[in-house]
């Protein structure tokens, strides 16, 4: 496996209950699902310039 960082991630109630569930139905773990939702995301920003550079800044 590649090396890992540890972050700590705060999820609402509600993102917590989807994250267990999706994990679940995946038989994956919830980081693994973390990790393909920041490529995801990462991927989908690139093809929208101008949230590209909002993204790196963590604006919404």
């Amino acid at each position: 496996m590649a090396q890992m960082i540890r972050k700590r991630v705060y999820l609402a109630p509600h993102q917590e209950v989807l994250l267990k569930g999706l994990a679940r139905e995946r038989g994956i773990t919830e980081a693994e699902i973390i990790r393909e939702a920041v490529e995801h995301f990462a991927g989908w920003a690139s093809f929208r310039p101008d949230r590209k550079a909002e993204a790196r800044a963590g604006v919404h």
